[in-house]
């Protein structure tokens, strides 16, 4: 009996081993998945930052070119 109960805890432990690596490679996997798509939104800000800054340049030129077209030395050199 002595045998038998001993291999039944050993099954045990055997069942237990395997769901606990289970859970471990799955959060694993899922840290990984986080970590890639965190990767990925880093690289988007990049370059969405990237595209807000050259915007904002662009923004600043024409603001200028507007502030000079509507001045009275452009009209008067328009005039001439």
């Amino acid at each position: 009996m002595g045998n038998l109960t001993s291999e039944k805890i050993r099954r045990k432990l055997v069942w237990q081993t395997i769901c606990a690596v289970l859970i471990v490679v799955v959060l694993i996997t899922l840290l990984a998945i986080q970590y890639t798509q965190f990767w990925a939104l880093s690289i988007k800000e990049k370059q969405l930052q990237s595209q807000l800054d050259t915007l904002q340049k662009e923004r600043t030129i024409f603001e200028q070119e507007y502030n000079y077209k509507s001045s009275d030395e452009f009209i008067e050199d328009y005039a001439h």
